[in-house]
């Protein structure tokens, strides 16, 4: 029992050199459908856009209804690359439903873009919370 609970808590924290990585969570408490995509690889000042998940083989937008959660791994290198973060793209059904896709591609069209580090999601205890802001 203690070799298994030894390695799952190896499998959720990677070495210094490796990087770190933990399961989040990101609940949907607003009033609507929302359209998630989320990203841990992309490096500072290059933001996740509707355009680059669409254009991205095997990327999608997961809908998560309201009082539903999303679970997902962050797993963000560390000193090898200091300045890459969790990004969060969220699109309400609303807004996917008013916009065109060549507004949303062109005008980077969005309703909330989460970027954080390690750490901040760490002092979120790991949990989002979209509250449709």
């Amino acid at each position: 029992t203690i070799v298994f609970i030894s390695l799952m808590l190896m499998s959720f924290k990677c070495s210094e050199e490796d990087g770190l990585s933990h399961p989040y969570s990101l609940v949907n408490n607003s009033g609507e459908a929302i359209y998630v995509s989320s990203c841990d690889y992309v490096e500072k000042d290059n933001f996740l856009t509707y355009g680059y998940v669409r254009n991205c083989t095997g990327w999608t937008f997961e809908c998560i209804q309201p009082g539903e959660s999303h679970e997902d791994i962050c797993k963000i290198p560390s000193d090898a690359f200091p300045y890459r973060e969790l990004q969060v793209l969220i699109l309400k059904e609303s807004t996917l439903r008013d916009c065109s896709e060549r507004d949303l591609i062109e005008n980077d069209v969005h309703d909330k873009r989460y970027v954080l580090t390690y750490e901040e999601l760490e002092a979120l205890n790991f949990i989002i919370d979209y509250k449709g802001e």
